[in-house]
């Protein structure tokens, strides 16, 4: 298997009452460090046989990504995709059992994994496939959030190395608990797709500066806000107070 990796994202702004030109990159809220860390559950798998592989991931401490079915529709999902080469086919994608993480304000909590994880890929052999090494990649989608924020959803390349043995060979059990406590998908079903966002009637430059002229800029913040930082941004803006946004200054 190959080395932990470290990814890191990019973080999305999302202006609350507020349209911002000139952006830079900001120098607070950085996104969390992802390790993803490929692993098997045995060093070897024989022809006609099903291999357990998995990714292990860790995130920073007090961040969370969403589970592969959230609860709000409109929240990006995490998904595993594979390719195997011919030869191997993909059997499901395990996935653990989701927390369920209450949120101030919000009327659901959310469905999540949090910190440290697994999602696991099982992968049907054909009984003639010849004994070798063997590159399965893929991807995984993930969006990493933490109490007040989410950053861009993430599409990181993955990839497992199988060895193929001969049916004659013994093999050696690395994890054999991999897959406890998780729950195979069948690839069959689909993954679940974030709903689109609704579309809106296009504008040309000249309209969106037109309308620009209408709105007076009383302060400006990005990210995701929770409640409390929402209406402490809306006090502020309102009382003429305003705050200064990471892009300004």
């Amino acid at each position: 298997m190959r080395p932990t990796t470290r990814f890191r994202g990019y973080l999305t702004a999302a202006p609350a009452l507020v349209l911002l030109s000139g952006l830079t990159s900001p120098i607070a809220a950085q996104p969390p460090d992802v390790a993803i860390n490929p692993v098997a559950e045995t060093d070897a798998v024989h022809p006609g046989t099903t291999a357990h592989l998995a990714l292990e991931v860790s995130l920073d401490p007090g961040f969370h990504v969403n589970s592969n079915t959230p609860l709000d529709e409109f929240l990006i999902p995490t998904v595993l995709t594979v390719d195997p080469p011919a030869g191997i086919s993909l059997e499901g994608v395990a996935f653990p059992e989701a927390i369920l993480l209450e949120q101030a304000g919000a009327e659901q909590p959310l469905a999540v994994f949090e910190e440290e994880f697994l999602i696991g890929a099982a992968l049907t052999l054909d009984a003639a496939l010849p004994p070798g090494s063997y590159v399965v990649p893929g991807t995984l989608l993930y969006q990493a959030c933490n109490d007040r924020m989410c950053f861009t959803p993430t599409n990181v390349q993955i990839q497992f190395d199988l060895t193929v043995a001969p049916a004659s060979q013994a093999l050696s059990t690395v994890r054999p608990d991999l897959f406890s406590g998780l729950t195979l998908v069948d690839p069959a079903a689909g993954d679940p797709v974030p709903a689109p966002a609704p579309s809106a009637p296009a504008l040309d430059d000249l309209s969106v500066l037109a309308a620009l002229e209408a709105f007076e800029v009383l302060g400006s913040t990005g990210g995701y806000l929770d409640t409390e930082a929402f209406l402490d941004f809306m006090a502020a803006a309102e009382s003429g107070e305003g705050q200064q946004g990471w892009f300004e200054g």
